[in-house]
């Protein structure tokens, strides 16, 4: 009896007050929904519409992609383009191994100092050259000249022009990075100025004998400061790109080695934040990459085919890849390249230290397998 009697007050108590308002507790009640579902079940429905769950749905491929033992080599490669020194030299190189069976991802970053026998030249113009020959066939070359050099087939090749490379990054609102050491580089070449005279006359330079230990007190005004702080740190994409082409780093940061750790760094904090909800599900950041890289990269890989391997290459933990160190090593432990004296090829190059290409074949087989 109490309960309907408490029923019967509250009816006529209330009842009235909200058939008033009903349009504002409508809206509430669809606000309140809309947060719930927002914060607790819009970020696992997220968690689960992956990229690689997109591609596999879109990754029936109608060209079949060049395999050996289900692996696929892919030379990538970056060329600075534009106004840079040298815009079509390949001032980034790297093999990348992919496993079909296994998902795993191998690299062999090469310095673009090696000296290739063959071509009577480094191997950051191997592309420029197969260009001057004939358009079109940069890549080819590429390929042929470093699977012979390597012992293993290169399936594809990717160029990026370095332009482009910042675009994406910028449009990405940077990357994020583990800068592993504080390091400073004080020769970093401002580009435009390669050829600044820097106030001095022809007349003056006559009797200087340049070299790469005096180059900076002769020409200050060609070169910029740079600076990195160990830790994680936030890059854009002019940033991206001076961390991934300092040369002349201190300390340990300034071997061919750390600057190849540091571009497969960089190719892991772009993977990471491409496969980013809100990014793999926002048209528009797709639309305007896509504009960006319209005569900035160069692929013999078909769309479809870059589908059916980025399904596996995104779902990859790129920060336990394993990497051949292809360096100079030290004096207690030589590494599996060497320079020779600068007079035997006319400038600084890097040649195999066993004399021959067969122990880093060796090496890279290894990796692969």
């Amino acid at each position: 009896m109490f309960n309907n009697y408490f029923f019967l007050r509250f009816k006529r108590k209330y009842v009235p007050f909200v058939s008033k308002y009903k349009s504002v507790f409508i809206v509430l009640a669809f606000v309140f929904i809309s947060f719930i579902f927002y914060r607790f079940a819009f970020p696992q429905i997220l968690n689960l519409i992956s990229p690689k769950i997109i591609l596999n749905l879109a990754a029936k491929s109608s060209t079949p992609v060049r395999q050996d033992n289900n692996q696929v080599n892919i030379l990538m490669m970056g060329i600075g383009g534009g106004n840079h020194e040298g815009p079509q030299l390949t001032d980034s190189i790297i093999l990348v191994n992919l496993n079909l069976l296994t998902k795993k991802v191998s690299f062999v970053p090469l310095p673009r100092d090696i000296w290739v026998e063959n071509a009577k030249g480094k191997i950051n113009s191997i592309y420029v050259t197969g260009e001057e020959k004939k358009p079109g066939t940069g890549l080819i070359l590429s390929k042929a000249t470093i699977g012979e050099l390597l012992g293993v087939p290169v399936h594809y090749a990717l160029l990026v022009d370095f332009d482009a490379f910042v675009k994406i990054v910028d449009l990405l609102n940077g990357i994020e990075v583990n800068v592993e050491n504080t390091f400073d580089d004080f020769m970093y070449p401002i580009e435009g100025k390669e050829n600044d005279l820097c106030s001095k006359t022809e007349e003056e330079l006559k009797e200087v004998k340049i070299t790469d230990q005096n180059v900076l007190e002769i020409f200050p005004c060609r070169f910029e400061h740079l600076h990195f702080d160990k830790g994680i740190q936030v890059l854009s994409g002019t940033q991206a790109l001076k961390f991934v082409r300092s040369r002349h780093a201190s300390g340990d940061e300034g071997t061919d080695f750390a600057r190849s750790k540091r571009q497969i760094k960089v190719i892991t904090a772009i993977k990471n934040k491409l496969t980013k909800p809100e990014v793999f599900l926002n048209p528009s950041y797709l639309i305007k990459m896509s504009e960006e890289l319209k005569g900035n990269l160069f692929t013999d890989l078909g769309v479809d085919q870059l589908i059916f391997l980025g399904k596996d290459f995104i779902s990859t933990d790129l920060s336990s890849v394993k990497t051949l160190s292809l360096d100079i090593g030290t004096d207690d432990k030589p590494g599996l390249l060497t320079n020779p004296p600068s007079s035997q090829y006319g400038s600084y190059v890097l040649i195999p230290t066993a004399g021959n290409w067969k122990e880093i074949q060796e090496k890279v087989r290894e990796l692969f397998n």
